[in-house]
């Protein structure tokens, strides 16, 4: 390693992938469930309800800080593999990048059909939208990339253990706010209906 280059930015320049495992999470049950066995299990019973689509208090959540690994240029890419989704027309699983306060950051969310949607963290609309391209069986991954600050979104289907080698992406978008990107928050929002429930694992980050 050359004088002056840290650790940290010898990663980068690696472009290192980093595997999060089951460990380091922090969550919060809201109005539903969270555990973390041999995955990051969430729910919420018919009975409640978690209607922000945005990661609030009453949404189930596991978070972990990524501030560590988002560089100046703020270029990373989140992947997880969905383990396993019963959605339904009013509940969403989500994966969400955020900064350190939870005031802003951008969504990605999958529906009952395996249709991703991108959005900015205050709602205010979809970024883009791919149609029912991500499998609910745990072959279907989610991932989010940041270039520069603009975030895209894609999908695709793995194997239980392998990403997709191709993935369904949709347009960029970029946050409402101006904090720097900090934290990782997998959850799950449901407004009414049924039981909801959903599991991610293999959550990893290339910096």
């Amino acid at each position: 390693m050359s004088a002056g280059v840290s650790a940290q930015a010898a990663k980068r320049i690696a472009g290192e992938t980093t595997f999060f495992g089951l460990t380091g999470w922090t969550t919060t049950a809201g109005n539903g469930a969270v555990t973390i066995t041999d995955k990051i299990n969430l729910s919420v019973l018919a009975a409640s309800t978690a209607a922000s689509l945005y990661p609030d208090t009453n949404n189930p959540k596991a978070q972990r800080s990524i501030a560590s690994y988002v560089n100046d240029d703020c270029n990373f890419t989140v992947v997880a593999r969905v383990a396993n989704a019963t959605l339904h027309a009013d509940s969403r699983l989500s994966m969400a990048i955020g900064d350190a306060s939870d005031l802003s950051g951008m969504i990605v969310f999958l529906d009952s059909v395996g249709s991703l949607g991108l959005g900015p963290w205050d709602n205010s609309g979809d970024a883009g939208t791919a149609t029912a391209a991500c499998p609910l069986d745990g072959t279907g991954w989610i991932r989010i990339v940041c270039r520069g600050g603009l975030v895209s979104a894609g999908c695709g289907t793995g194997t239980t253990t392998t990403p997709p080698t191709a993935w369904h992406t949709i347009r960029p978008g970029r946050p409402t706010g101006s904090a720097p990107f900090a934290k990782l928050t997998m959850y799950m929002s449901k407004w009414a209906g049924a039981d909801t429930s959903g599991a991610f694992d293999n959550v990893q980050i290339t910096a």
